[in-house]
């Protein structure tokens, strides 16, 4: 029996896997290393414990979690992990290759997680063989929910936003014209303020005023992404995340104008990346 997690910065999921079983997903808050002290990792794990207590008997644990793809987080986490789960073996992996192997299983394909930011690779069925750059919020993160929310807070402030939309934005937003900008500016994390305007974004999507801003947004992100893929024939895309499943058509329509043809949008890779290991430990 194994422990498996996949963490993004704001939730984390785990459940028990074995070849023919596996638990009741638990829901927890997340830890990414890049954002979160080390020390709150115990207090994680603590939660873990006394929503699954047998997760302190697994013999191998399975950890994929956002800011984990680079070998010295991983470290970190793996390490972590160890300590706090002695003689059991540790693997450490990067949310990227949990998507992909959620989406795709064990069929090769370019793997898309549109969430607060974005992210995308390379799949070869087994491992992410090439990733394609993450700008963050500032430089890119086209198609997320950063972005979206960058090219709506622009629409507001420039007057470009139907006045009906405006009033609106004003009231979920809580903040005026005048105000909107300061507040990210001053934002401690305003990559995660801009993200928290794109969910207004769902309550309008059939609009055209919405739809062609959701359209402009995942239009940039394949703009980006076409050139790192020099292939004649494009790969076979599915995705996940928040954005990606909340503007899913949208999503589709522009994927297939820009040449790619779409095989799934999924919330969340969860439930599949535990089939997934079923499989595998039943091998």
């Amino acid at each position: 029996m194994i422990l498996l997690a996949e963490s993004g910065a704001t939730r984390s999921h785990w459940a028990l896997v074995s070849s023919n079983w596996s638990s009741e997903v638990v829901t927890l808050r997340g830890f990414n290393p890049n954002y979160h002290q080390h020390s709150a990792f115990p207090d994680l794990i603590i939660e873990l414990i006394k929503a699954l207590p047998e997760s302190t008997k697994v013999s191998e644990i399975v950890f994929y979690g956002s800011g984990c793809a680079g070998k010295q987080r991983a470290a970190d986490v793996g390490q972590m992990l160890a300590r706090l789960f002695p003689k059991t073996n540790v693997q450490v992996h990067g949310d990227l290759l949990a998507a992909a192997r959620g989406l795709f299983g064990t069929q090769a394909g370019l793997a898309v997680i549109l969430g607060t930011g974005s992210n995308a690779g390379v799949y070869n069925g087994n491992e992410i063989v090439r990733t394609i750059p993450s700008l963050g919020y500032i430089m890119g993160d086209e198609g997320s929910g950063s972005h979206l929310g960058k090219l709506l807070v622009k629409a507001f402030v420039t007057r470009r936003m139907p006045d009906a939309i405006a009033d609106d934005f004003m009231y979920f937003t809580g903040l005026s014209y005048d105000d909107i900008v300061r507040a990210i500016y001053s934002h401690p994390e305003p990559g995660n303020l801009l993200a928290s305007f794109a969910p207004f974004l769902s309550k309008y999507k059939t609009e055209e005023f919405c739809e062609r801003l959701v359209i402009e947004s995942f239009t940039s992100f394949f703009s980006f992404l076409k050139p790192m893929l020099p292939e004649v024939a494009l790969p076979e895309i599915s995705a996940t995340g928040s954005v990606a499943a909340n503007f899913s058509a949208q999503f589709i329509k522009t994927a297939e104008t820009s040449g790619f043809k779409v095989r799934r949008v999924l919330s969340s890779p969860f439930p599949d990346l535990l089939a997934y290991h079923r499989k595998l430990l039943s091998e």
